[in-house]
């Protein structure tokens, strides 16, 4: 169960502990918003808490919204961000050509009607549309993102990660700065007595206890 630096992914969140009530707390945001974003210093934990916490609850039916099935995908920004996340979307939807952002929202809303399944997009690591993402990628994933903050589609959350000493870049691309400021979720450390929970549940999960 111990994981050192390497992140836990969905596949480990039978020995993931220690972050519930973030995970609540970013259910609740995705509820009402519809996008969510997790903040804090790097190796803090957010992108285990959004791949094996977070994800897994929504696949769960803890967001408790329609539609009652999630999808999930997760990406990581890259150099060509607009490639890849079109290139992750394209088993599920029927795009032509390179759609612009209203149209692939709008897409992905019809998908939910049609299928009665919604997607999650984990984007982790979006200081990355800002320090390696090309100029044209950039601004189109960044406007795509303002407007999933904007107004929720039905069937369709977001959830990002970032590191809090990277945010000045990504508050400079203006709308997309605004829903990272009013979606923000900030995830600290644990503290000392969280740890030793942590490590409890973890042995147990194994089925040794500490004394």
């Amino acid at each position: 169960p111990f994981r050192g630096l390497s992140r836990f992914e969905a596949r480990d969140r039978g020995v993931y502990f220690g972050r519930s009530l973030e995970v609540a707390q970013a259910l609740q945001v995705l509820q009402i918003r519809g996008f969510v974003a997790l903040l804090g210093p790097s190796g803090s934990g957010k992108s285990s808490l959004a791949c094996a916490g977070l994800l897994p609850a929504i696949e769960d039916g803890s967001l408790q919204t329609w539609p009652p099935q999630w999808d999930t995908l997760s990406m990581t920004p890259g150099v060509e961000p607009q490639r890849t996340l079109l290139k992750l979307l394209e088993p599920f939807l029927a795009l032509s050509g390179a759609p612009n952002q209203a149209d692939l929202l709008s897409a992905l809303g019809r998908r939910a009607e049609l299928t009665g399944r919604g997607i999650a997009l984990l984007i982790d690591q979006l200081e990355e549309i800002a320090t390696v993402a090309t100029e044209g990628s950039r601004d189109w994933i960044a406007e795509f993102l303002a407007l999933s903050a904007e107004q929720a589609v039905p069937g369709f959350r977001v959830v990002v990660t970032a590191r809090r000493d990277l945010l000045d870049p990504l508050l400079e691309l203006s709308a997309l700065g605004r829903a990272l400021l009013k979606n923000g979720l900030l995830v600290e450390p644990m503290s000392s007595d969280t740890w030793a929970e942590v490590l409890d549940q973890s042995l147990a999960a194994y089925g040794y206890r500490g004394e």
